[in-house]
């Protein structure tokens, strides 16, 4: 049976009849069981508001920075010359992470060639044994860097290997809940060009569900 008892913290059972034996009133309840119904946390846009905290390498340019892979503008990018590169981000409250979208070159508005997809990526999510959210916003901003540079703080959620694709979206499996992340890329473009090694990414768009 299902009641309607929202916001309810008391319950009193009320017992009108007995047993029929007829030998006696006895109240023979062996269990009482009383479920909460809640409905399921729905996956929703977690870098929205996304603030960046550090990055690992300069731009290319001046209006290519970390903040153009989470404005939601598919025709700016985030763009650096060297990798290992990678960039942290706060997305303000936690949340069990359970997808990842990242556009690459060649997933732009205006698409780049295939051959600058990054290659070798991959999505981490602040340990908290190593270092807890609020301990890292604490820090100064050198000591911040230092953190976030650090591979032992953080847990590989999602990993890319040789990836040629314009556009990965892909399932997420977060344990914890997590609010600062980082995007690690190890090998960017095909380097077809005889350039640098060079990171091209459009948009990060991770998805997730917040706990009530």
């Amino acid at each position: 049976m299902r009641l309607d008892a929202s916001g309810a913290r008391i319950f009193k059972i009320n017992v009108s009849d007995t047993d029929s034996t007829g030998w006696g009133d006895c109240v023979r309840i062996y269990e009482l069981e009383l479920y909460a119904y809640k409905e399921a946390a729905k996956s929703e846009l977690l870098t929205g508001k996304a603030q960046v905290l550090g990055v690992a390498t300069a731009s290319a340019t001046t209006n290519e920075g970390p903040e153009q892979a989470f404005d939601q503008d598919y025709g700016t990018k985030w763009c650096t010359m060297k990798t290992p590169s990678w960039v942290v981000f706060d997305v303000q409250d936690p949340a069990y992470a359970d997808r990842l979208k990242v556009t690459h070159a060649g997933g732009a508005t205006v698409p780049e060639d295939g051959t600058l997809n990054t290659n070798d990526f991959a999505l981490e999510v602040l340990n908290p044994r190593e270092v807890h959210r609020w301990g890292l916003l604490a820090l100064s901003q050198e000591e911040q860097t230092a953190v976030m540079a650090d591979d032992a703080n953080w847990t590989v959620l999602k990993s890319y290997t040789g990836n040629e694709e314009n556009v990965t979206d892909d399932p997420v499996e977060a344990q914890v809940a997590g609010r600062i992340y980082r995007l690690k890329v190890t090998d960017g473009d095909d380097n077809t060009w005889n350039g640098p090694d060079t990171v091209r990414i459009y948009e990060i768009e991770l998805y997730g569900k917040r706990p009530p």
